[in-house]
Formats: structure tokens, C-alpha cells, sequence
């Protein structure tokens, strides 16, 4: 036994290496493809209440409302740094540019405030994926606010 692992101790240790790399990619594309599940496949409203909870709101499932918007094929400036916010969450609306697209509006029931404010939470869903969307609170007129929600502190 002890020639065994002498002659073949490289072939053992090759083998015991990749099979912690392999472990350690398979880990890697797991934790990607979990984000990413979040995010795909919202064709329903709980699908897209699970969306909103793994982007850390909570919200009220029956105050849905849904609109279609245009994304229009030249970006204005203040669309630039809109979809600049959107790059910062991870999210790009440029590849759809000159397509339709869905935003379901929730209203937030977890927005932190020191003053009860009306918050809602806007996805942009194109071909039932999330591609964008923004926090808006009714009493800050034309704030829009990154989907994903930041600490408290960064927030209130």
C-alpha cells in the first residue's frame, strides 16, 4: 500500500484538487443562478412579491397596478442617469431599448421613514424578467430611488 500512494501520490492530490474546484464552481454558479431566479420567470403576482422580497421590500400584493411603457431608442440625459442607477442595482435597460415593457407598482409596507410617508415600488419587467425599476415615495416629488433597498441608515 505504501508504493501505491508513493507512485501514484501527484495522481491523488490532482484528483483531490479538482474535485475542490469543481465543488467550489458548482457553489459559485449555484449562489448565481438563486439571484438570478428571483428575477426571471414573473408571470404572476406572487412571483413578482418573491422579486420585491429578495430585493429586500416588503409589499402589499393586492395594491398591485401595471402599466406598458416605452423605452425609448435615444436615451435623454436624465434617462442616462436613470439606467445608471439601474447599472448600480445590476440592472441595464439599454439592451431594450425601443421595446415595450410591463412595471407592476406595489406599495411598500416596510419603507423606513421618520414620518409615515406613501412609498411604492416600481419593476420593469420585459418578457416576465426584471430588467429595472426604482423606489418612489409620493411626498419627495420626482425622487426615484434604487430597487434595491440600502440600510436604513442610507435610506430614512
Amino acid at each position: 500500500m505504501k508504493n501505491f500512494l508513493k507512485e501514484n501520490i501527484v495522481y491523488i492530490l490532482s484528483l483531490v484538487l479538482v474535485s475542490l474546484l469543481l465543488i467550489f464552481l458548482g457553489q459559485i454558479m449555484l449562489d448565481k443562478f438563486s439571484q438570478t431566479a428571483n428575477y426571471e420567470n414573473l408571470t404572476t403576482i406572487n412571483d413578482r412579491v418573491r422579486c420585491a422580497k429578495a430585493l429586500g421590500w416588503q409589499v402589499d400584493k393586492s395594491s398591485e397596478t401595471t402599466k406598458t411603457v416605452y423605452i425609448p431608442e435615444n436615451f435623454t440625459k436624465e434617462l442616462k442617469e436613470y439606467n445608471e442607477m439601474q447599472k448600480k442595482c445590476g440592472f441595464d435597460l439599454s439592451p431594450y431599448k425601443g421595446r415595450g415593457a410591463q412595471v407592476y407598482t406595489y406599495r411598500i409596507l416596510d419603507y423606513p421613514a421618520q414620518t409615515p410617508v406613501n412609498a411604492f415600488l416600481n419593476i420593469i419587467v420585459y418578457e416576465d424578467k426584471m430588467i429595472g425599476g426604482d423606489c418612489e415615495v409620493e411626498e419627495f416629488d420626482d425622487l426615484y430611488l434604487p430597487v434595491r433597498r440600502a440600510s436604513d441608515a442610507d435610506i430614512s
